[in-house]
């Protein structure tokens, strides 16, 4: 999962350079699916709560 993200974030760039949140909001989106399905019993940890923090934060202005 930590790959496929850094490849979003790798290939939405601002045009500076820096990072836009598209792969933050990725994260968040698999984050949201992990916590539904632990709620159901379908999994025990949530693993794209620990990749976002290996992500370079988003910078706008």
């Amino acid at each position: 999962m930590l790959e496929v993200l850094l490849d979003i974030q790798a290939n939405s760039l601002h045009k500076a350079g820096k990072p836009t949140d598209k792969a933050e909001r990725c994260a968040g989106n698999a984050s949201d699916v992990f916590i539904y399905a632990g709620a159901r019993g379908f999994c025990s940890s949530n693993p794209a709560a620990l990749i976002k923090s290996q992500l370079a934060k988003s910078n706008y202005g």
